[in-house]
């Protein structure tokens, strides 16, 4: 059996999420900017594990995930989990979605598969004393977040899809041709799910 926990969703309490040792859990994040997104860092540091076993995965779409992994991993071990593999992947970049646009390709899925395979025997070997050696630095790559936030036009049709689907809650649902920019994190959910193309960050910006 498995279970599949949305860290986009802000509506969860994390903090019922609590893992068994007999169980394996894996933790999938974008890098951005090099970095664990803060959002979801702190709702990590609200789940618990019992030295329940963990795979990393860090997605990146441009030149390099930095020090994502490693951040990822401090987080799932202060909160009980043992790292026990890591696997930084390449897709489509959310906002230049011309970069990496085909990303993972046929040749990144059977790699992921292998990959997998070896983890699947790595399990084997692992005691309460490993630890999962990571590229990365600490202190952690400085964060500077994206300056481009997403607007709706008038082709908007005010259905709120952007708003259910904001991992954040920046899009208000009642004025869902809104963006609260403060909040906004740049992730461009709401341009990838918006039925009728009516959001983005504008041309000249892009």
């Amino acid at each position: 059996n498995s279970m599949t926990v949305d860290i986009s969703n802000p509506s969860l309490d994390f903090s019922k999420f609590v893992a068994s040792e007999d169980e394996i859990s894996i933790f999938a994040v974008p890098s951005f900017g090099g970095r664990v997104p803060e959002t979801f860092v702190e709702r990590i540091k609200k789940t618990h594990g019992n030295n329940t076993k963990a795979i990393l995965i860090s997605t990146y779409g441009n030149r390099d995930f930095d020090d994502t992994l490693l951040e990822l991993k401090n987080v799932v071990k202060d909160v009980g989990f043992l790292p026990i593999a890591a696997i930084a992947a390449v897709s489509k970049h959310s906002i230049m979605t011309d970069i990496a646009s085909t990303r993972p390709d046929e040749l990144d899925k059977k790699e992921i598969i292998s990959f997998a395979e070896k983890i699947k025997k790595h399990l084997e070997n692992i005691d309460d004393n490993f630890d999962l050696d990571l590229p990365g630095n600490f202190p952690y790559k400085k964060y500077n977040p994206v300056p481009l936030k997403p607007k709706a036009d008038n082709k908007c049709i005010l259905c709120g899809a952007c708003a259910t689907d904001c991992p954040v809650e920046a899009i208000p649902y009642d004025t869902p041709n809104i963006t609260n920019n403060e909040l906004c994190i740049s992730c461009m959910r709401c341009v990838e799910i918006c039925p009728v193309g009516a959001r983005s960050i504008g041309d000249e910006n892009l």
